[in-house]
């Protein structure tokens, strides 16, 4: 990934119909990603991921059917796909502590909660570009297995 930068970047937007219309995309552009493929469901992701290497996966669950948990297990164990490693950023209106610990064990990279600035969006992106993205983990790892109770806007802020 050290390689790489915003500009050459390749992200999978899965998303669905409900969710920021044209915002989004154009926060990515803005910060550099023109290599955009935008999937609104499940399925379609499925065949875009099993033809396509990308650098990024944005997992955007407005109003989704489907959980992050379901996602992400997908995305991680789904051994046809040549993206089972690619960083995936979850954004999610709901950010509680154990909805980020979680989507963390499962191997989401980075957790921003709605609403979001361009600026933390362009944070995550160059923290798992620069290499971050174990050091990130395991911060998070460690926040989980803390016994006191941790502010929540300490999970999300690297």
């Amino acid at each position: 990934m050290n390689n790489f930068t915003a500009s050459n970047c390749t992200v999978l937007l899965l998303r669905n119909a409900k969710s920021y219309n044209d915002i989004l995309p154009s926060m990515l552009r803005e910060i550099g990603i023109t290599k955009i493929y935008d999937v609104l469901d499940v399925e379609m992701a499925m065949n875009e991921l099993e033809e396509k290497q990308f650098d990024f996966i944005i997992y955007d669950n407005y109003r989704a059917v489907t959980s992050d948990v379901e996602v992400i297990t997908f995305l991680r164990n789904n051994e046809t796909s040549v993206n089972q490693t690619t960083p995936i950023i979850v954004l999610s209106e709901e950010g509680s502590r154990n909805k980020v610990i979680k989507a963390a064990s499962l191997g989401c990279d980075a957790f921003l909660i709605k609403p979001f600035s361009i600026i933390g969006l362009k944070t995550r992106f160059d923290q798992i570009l620069q290499g971050n993205r174990q050091s990130y983990n395991a911060w998070l790892k460690a926040k989980s297995e803390q016994t006191e109770e941790v502010d929540e806007a300490d999970i999300v802020e690297l």
